[in-house]
């Protein structure tokens, strides 16, 4: 059985990948060029990718100048036909255009992999020109060979709303970081004790996120005026522990004013503040795309109390009582749930969840779908 050829199309900054996003895409290429011949055609705000053995090209305009890539068509098919590809791997439905001009003029078919449906957020963030983009979006999932969603609710909304076959379709769920093994929280939770001078009582809470992203933006902002000075008002010792790149000058003005927050910055490794903090909070009230924060934090093991909207996307899992669910909006159950939580519990994610986020299974499944799109064996 001869090795699949795939151009990979990123119109985005993916590499170096810092946050979950960014993640999602680059952790599948790197998996996925271990079991084909890969090639990645992307947007020139990208470094240089460490993935061995890839050609890398970045050249293409990102996604909201990407008209301009009507001037790189020929450039791509030479690439095509240069490396031999057998189908088109374009993430996002952003370049699905893309995808469609060069399947016409190289006959190559194309996949997109979308890890949201992307009219949904334009909609929930009051951008008025969502619906154009819903039928853009329409068009082009419906041009594609196959489409990967990450979540099982994109996919069927996808197939309820773009009306696509359901054999056309297939779920891609996003990477998990290593599980944590030989990891002693109470370590962990006295180092952080240690290092910020607190009382061993303090409650640790913790918030991971890309902080210019809309949804996140708007996130801490209700933590601010919202859920602190409640938990303020019960007079609960805790520190809410935020990490995250990209962060604007007047968050991090408001982030330094408040004493129940320690703000950190960017961090590469995110499991300290995972395995020794006592829950993480989601306070995110739209329901696009799926949180990978949320599911690093069951990596870890840890308890997570959140809204009824951040849980999208991962409503098919049991999470036992390791999961805490308030309605959106309600933010004195919030801050209630915040202050009943309790320093010594301790929660083990079922297996279940570290199956259904196998690398091996999600590599192998997705290069089944790209293979029987390109029609090899």
């Amino acid at each position: 059985m001869r090795k699949l050829h795939v151009l990979g199309i990123v119109g985005f900054r993916v590499f170096p990948d810092l946050m979950g996003g960014q993640k999602y895409v680059a952790q599948y290429y790197r998996e996925l060029s271990k079991e084909c011949s890969l090639v990645i055609c992307a947007s020139r705000d990208n470094a240089y990718t460490e993935i061995n053995d890839t050609p890398f090209y970045r050249f293409l305009f990102n996604h909201w100048k990407s008209i301009g890539n009507i001037l790189y068509i020929f450039r791509l098919a030479a690439i095509i036909k240069q490396h031999n590809i057998d189908i088109i791997l374009i993430d996002h439905s952003y370049f699905g255009w893309l995808g469609i001009f060069l399947q016409a003029l190289t006959g190559k078919p194309f996949v997109i992999k979308s890890a949201n449906l992307e009219y949904q957020r334009f909609k929930e963030t009051g951008r008025p020109f969502w619906r154009i983009y819903m039928y853009y979006e329409k068009w082009v999932h419906r041009k594609a060979i196959h489409n990967f969603f990450i979540t099982a609710e994109d996919r069927q909304a996808a197939i309820q709303i773009f009306q696509l076959a359901s054999t056309a379709s297939s779920e891609l769920p996003c990477f998990i970081p290593k599980k944590a093994e030989g990891i002693s929280k109470t370590e962990l939770r006295q180092s952080i004790i240690d290092k910020y001078k607190l009382s061993p009582s303090t409650l640790l809470f913790y918030f991971n996120g890309t902080l210019d992203y809309t949804p996140n933006i708007r996130g801490i902002d209700i933590l601010l005026h919202q859920i602190i000075p409640k938990l303020k008002e019960q007079h609960i010792a805790c520190k809410i522990i935020i990490t995250g790149n990209r962060i604007q000058p007047k968050m991090a003005s408001a982030l330094a004013t408040e004493s129940y927050i320690i703000f950190e910055g960017y961090v590469p490794n995110t499991s300290l503040y995972h395995v020794g903090t006592d829950a993480f909070i989601c306070m995110l009230d739209t329901t696009t795309g799926i949180k990978t924060k949320i599911i690093d934090a069951f990596t870890f093991q840890q308890k997570v109390i959140c809204t009824e909207s951040a849980i999208n996307g991962c409503k098919d899992i049991d999470w036992g009582n390791q999961l805490v669910l308030v309605k959106d909006g309600d933010w004195d159950s919030f801050a209630n749930k915040m202050a009943m939580t309790s320093i010594s519990d301790i929660y083990h994610t079922p297996n279940s969840f570290y199956q259904k986020h196998d690398t091996n299974r999600i590599i192998a499944d997705s290069l089944l779908s790209l293979r029987h799109a390109a029609r090899l064996s």
